[in-house]
């Protein structure tokens, strides 16, 4: 296998300064070592999927400041802000704000909460020095990872404490991101024994109102950890990460009352937290032989709006991998997974039972079969889940790969998964708007709307037909398409049922409520496709192009998804000290939602001053002063994407 990423940065130097893009040849890049698609390590090219890795490299080049705004360089991927610390992220539909068909996992390590489905994506505000890569997947992932890894599966995988040694500070400062500092050191502990510890601050502005006044979302957080890696014998890595992270989140929710004047506004400072322990064992057994035991604890206290969440997560996994002959490569597995939580009653939702204990366990198991060396193979596997909310699961999956010829690779897949439900898609009230009734002296002289969980919700289901090529004319050109129809059914909607008279809150009111239920189906296709162009070492293009055709859903409450998409990031490196860089997106609008398209502009560049020193300023948004992406799904208000400046300085030691 060709050098990676890591092997180059360890190749160019004792300065411990990484590589630019430049310096990667496209070569290494098509050879980037992946562990997403089959849980164990192929390259992007090798691989059966539509996956794109992103070299953490690429986030400082670019001035990424948040894991979410990464996801924007994905091809295909549905990326809106919502405000300064919301975004509404998917992939080939169903993008919204609690958008819970994408898995997201920190060194295979969950984030995505199956309380209120979906990820809180400003609370994984990690220090983006220490990424590794970014693997994300478009399509189902559900053979492998199991319930929720629908529309894809985001996987970021951190640096090793021993590609960390030294120690580095990072602060910038800009018009949006008013105040960041990035801490972090790393050393020894004896032979083969390496640690890392870090601490990041940052301080955001609220965006602006349609009116360009003032919002009400600004956001400080703090984050602080620790990781040890021991390298106990040849064959055998122990890695123990722990870390605590706090914030402080500008909200306004709205109240809905029975009563005049039937609703309020409320603008509140929320503080949320969460934290987590994970531990993983490593052994290899040989050259397609290994075994691995991961347990990880996570604990969140989260308020949406005024509603509050408490959640514990317990789980471990065990995962073994074993040839069968020269034909068969075997990796399965087995986890067990217990989440509490607790949602004490608000204004607007409540909970019954206001605490729940939800049990998972699963296995999986996966073939990677050999038909022709190095020119055809296939995988065939599923995982079989049960959980308390809808019982028994399973996900089966094939996926084949061809190369007729050197630089041409075909892929297909068919598989099936799941979504499960959320606790207020089950078990919830949630009231959302309220009006008067004419004649005022009429009783009931208002109504109030609601949404109601239903607790014999079954899983939503989908059923996807995948299809790609890539093709590598040159040593400089490559060229990744990608299609796909996916076919969806039981989708949970909210169906209205007959008005009756509730007396609480008071006073006495005509409630129309809607009822979840699995009453929605459809089919949604599309196709992405992208290029990647480097003429020689000192430049690169990337671009692509995405289309997906997804059908309006009567009974859904928030998602919506444009129908074209184009991006374009352009690296230049006229110096072996300065590098520049430029990216344009244009991304359609949004019909249901009304928000119009919008055309984006970036700038940048980054200046080594010295051994170990570098700066870089960019320019985002630079088409207009400020644009509207997504609506907030809770709020009347509605807050638009400022333009904005940063300058960041990073030192290493």
């Amino acid at each position: 296998m060709l050098s990676t990423p890591v092997t180059a940065m360890a190749a160019a130097g004792n300065d411990g300064v990484p590589p630019t893009l430049a310096e990667l040849s496209l070569e290494q890049l098509m050879n980037e070592s992946v562990t997403s698609v089959a849980r164990k390590e192929s390259t992007v090219f090798e691989s059966p999927a539509a996956i794109t890795v992103i070299p953490g490299e690429e986030l400082a080049r670019f001035g990424v400041t948040t894991l979410a705004e990464a996801l924007r360089f994905v091809p295909g991927m549905e990326l809106g802000r919502i405000n300064s610390h919301l975004w509404a992220i998917s992939a080939r539909g169903f993008q919204g704000q609690f958008a819970d068909k994408m898995l997201a996992m920190i060194d295979e390590r969950t984030v995505y909460g199956l309380t209120n489905a979906g990820v809180r994506w400003e609370a994984q505000d990690a220090i983006l020095e220490d990424i590794d890569r970014i693997e994300v997947i478009r399509g189902p992932g559900a053979t492998l990872w199991g319930a929720n890894a629908v529309n894809g599966v985001v996987n970021i995988v951190t640096k090793s404490a021993k590609e960390t040694q030294g120690a580095l500070v990072s602060v910038g400062t800009g018009n949006e991101l008013r105040a960041s500092a990035a801490v972090r050191y790393g050393g020894t502990a004896g032979p083969g024994r390496y640690y890392r510890v870090y601490a990041k601050y940052t301080d955001r502005a609220a965006f602006r109102l349609l009116n360009g006044a003032t919002g009400p979302d600004d956001w400080r957080g703090l984050r602080v950890g620790a990781r040890f890696d021991w390298e106990t014998r040849a064959a055998d890595r122990v890695v123990v990460d722990a870390e605590m992270y706090e914030e402080k989140v500008g909200q306004i929710f709205y109240v809905p009352s029975p009563a005049p004047p039937f609703g309020s506004s409320t603008a509140i400072d929320n503080f949320n937290c969460t934290s987590h322990l994970q531990t993983r064992w490593t052994r290899s057994l040989g050259e397609r032989a290994s075994v691995s035991a991961q347990a990880f604890y996570a604990h969140s206290r989260a308020a949406i709006g005024a509603a509050k969440i408490v959640d514990d997560t317990v789980d471990a996994s065990l995962q073994h991998r074993f040839a069968a002959g020269p034909a068969h490569d075997i990796v399965w597995g087995a986890n067990v997974r217990w989440i509490g939580d607790d949602m004490p009653p608000d204004a607007t939702v409540r909970i019954t039972p206001q605490r729940s204990n939800v049990r998972l366990y699963g296995v999986f198991a996966e073939d990677d079969i050999t038909l022709i060396p190095a020119r055809l193979h296939g995988s065939i596997g599923s995982k079989f889940e049960h959980n308390d909310l809808t019982g028994f699961e399973f996900e089966p999956g094939m996926r084949a790969w061809w190369t007729p010829a050197a630089g041409h690779a075909l892929w297909a897949a068919v598989s099936r998964a799941v979504r499960t439900p959320d606790r207020v898609e089950r078990n919830g009230e949630q009231l959302v708007t309220a009006f008067p009734i004419a004649p005022p002296t009429q009783v009931p002289n208002s109504a109030v709307v609601a949404i109601e969980g239903n607790p014999e919700l079954k899983a939503e289901r989908i059923y996807a037909y995948e299809a790609g090529y890539r093709f590598y004319p040159a040593a400089t050109v490559s060229f990744d398409v990608a299609a796909f129809y996916n076919e969806y059914r039981g989708l949970i909607g909210f169906v209205p049922q007959p008005p009756r008279l509730e007396a609480t809150p008071a006073p006495l009111h005509l409630l129309i409520a809607e009822r979840a239920g699995n009453v929605e189906s459809c089919s949604i296709y599309g196709a992405e496709a992208s290029l990647q162009w480097q003429p020689n070492r000192r430049w690169r293009v990337n671009a692509s192009y995405s289309w997906l055709h997804a059908p309006f859903l009567p009974y859904e409450l928030e998602f919506d998804n444009p129908a074209h998409q184009a991006k374009a990031r352009i690296v230049w490196r006229p110096r072996p000290n300065l590098e520049l860089v430029s990216a344009v997106y244009y991304v359609d609008r949004l019909p249901d939602m009304g928000v119009p398209s919008y055309l984006r502009l970036d700038l940048g560049f980054t200046r080594k001053c010295s051994a170990g020193c570098e700066i870089g300023v960019w320019g985002e948004n630079l088409t207009d002063p400020r644009h509207l992406e997504f609506p907030h799904l809770s709020s009347a208000l509605v807050e638009e994407v400022p333009r904005r400046v940063l300058i960041r300085l990073t030192r290493r030691f």
